[in-house]
């Protein structure tokens, strides 16, 4: 667990840190176990079917590290040498595990200190070069839902400083810190969510790759593996301002491993792909027909939005209706959508090995949904 003092001296802040570790693995059916030592050596906390080790790699948050340090701006902060750390599941079971940063009651009565306490606002904390935060903010979690399987490890770097703007008022009050862990075994761990690709400048949410999915660009003479993560890299898979959409391929199983693990810029090699797709932001659009069964060519009005946008549920022309396309399911099972994967030709091959690709015949007389059975990804 850490310990943070903050004393004043002339006009320098002096920051005693000692460290210590509280580890505590709970779950329906595991033991509880919880123990406290210091975190200048290696910590290993055993039960029946958990157990996390915590192993210092370099750097110390038990010597004072902050000695002698003012507030800082957070690229001041994010430029200090880290505390780096590897936690280690030796369980037999998956577990998860939260992280976190919490005013030790027990030290700041020993102390005699809790009328003199710092405003945690004030101290930051950043986590792998990670967005700064206050210490204040997310219950003290500094990580949070830590999955790892049975032998995994994972090293993290931890800094810490003082905001820029602490102000005269906080400087000699005291943080005694006490880092714990929190968490629970499982069955297995769950699977994360889908990384979501970049917003550009139209607003219109980035694709989320299906498992297995290339994303691709053209590049004027080929199709080459594109990035969907970086705007500004020279093969960013799209634009969707300058009506550049994102598309992907499903790959031959022999193929794919090849793909994933490519660079953005390898060309895709037109008899590996099986399947061409464009992304379809989700969007709401002005209706213009309603009443009516023809109606004149004109240019359909669209405005993207994100799944936690209040749906608009327009009726009568003129107003506003996201389309239904981006509501999946009914009941406890309905999803609002980002957006969705289209084809991008029409099915080919087989109802049994279907393709999407150009310059083929497409498959015929098949019902709507014997179509949608064969090509769901």
């Amino acid at each position: 667990m850490k310990k943070f003092k903050f004393n004043r001296k002339t006009a320098i802040i002096l920051i005693i840190i000692s460290i210590f570790v509280v580890l505590s693995i709970t779950g329906t059916s595991y033991a509880l176990f919880m123990k406290t030592d210091k975190q200048e050596s290696a910590n290993s906390y055993t039960t029946a079917n958990t157990s996390i080790t915590i192993t210092t790699v370099s750097g110390s948050i038990s010597l004072g590290d902050m000695i002698n340090s003012l507030p800082m701006s957070d690229t001041d902060g994010q430029s200090t040498t880290p505390y780096v750390f590897t936690v280690t599941n030796t369980g037999n079971v998956p577990q998860m595990v939260d992280i976190s940063l919490i005013s030790d009651s027990a030290t700041v009565t020993i102390d005699g200190c809790s009328d003199n306490q710092l405003n945690q606002n004030y101290l930051k904390v950043s986590i792998d070069g990670g967005e700064p935060f206050a210490l204040s903010q997310n219950s003290g979690v500094v990580i949070n839902d830590l999955g790892l399987e049975s032998s995994e490890s994972k090293t993290y770097s931890l800094r810490y400083w003082l905001s820029s703007d602490t102000p005269n008022s906080e400087i000699g009050k005291h943080f005694h810190g006490l880092v714990t862990t929190s968490g629970y075994g499982v069955d297995e761990l769950p699977v994360p969510p889908p990384e979501q690709g970049y917003t550009d400048a139209s607003g219109a949410n980035g694709p989320v790759l299906a498992d297995g999915m290339i994303p691709i660009m053209w590049d004027g003479v080929k199709w080459v593996k594109a990035d969907i993560y970086d705007s500004t890299s020279q093969y960013a898979g799209y634009d969707y301002t300058n009506k550049e959409w994102a598309n992907a391929v499903m790959v031959t199983t022999a193929t794919r491993e090849t793909y994933m693990n490519a660079d953005p810029g390898y060309a895709i090699t037109e008899s590996h792909v099986l399947a061409y797709y464009v992304w379809i932001p989700r969007y709401r659009y002005e209706l213009f027909n309603v009443g009516t069964s023809t109606v004149s060519s004109q240019l359909i009005n669209v405005t993207f939005e994100t799944a936690n946008t209040q749906k608009s549920t327009g009726s009568t022309v003129g107003s506003q209706l996201t389309h239904p396309a981006f509501t999946w399911g009914t009941g406890d099972e309905l999803q609002e959508l980002d957006g969705i994967w289209v084809g991008k030709f029409e099915t080919t091959g087989t109802t049994s090995s279907p393709t999407v690709k150009p310059s083929l015949s497409p498959i015929v007389s098949q019902t709507v949904s014997s179509l949608y059975s064969a090509n769901k990804v």
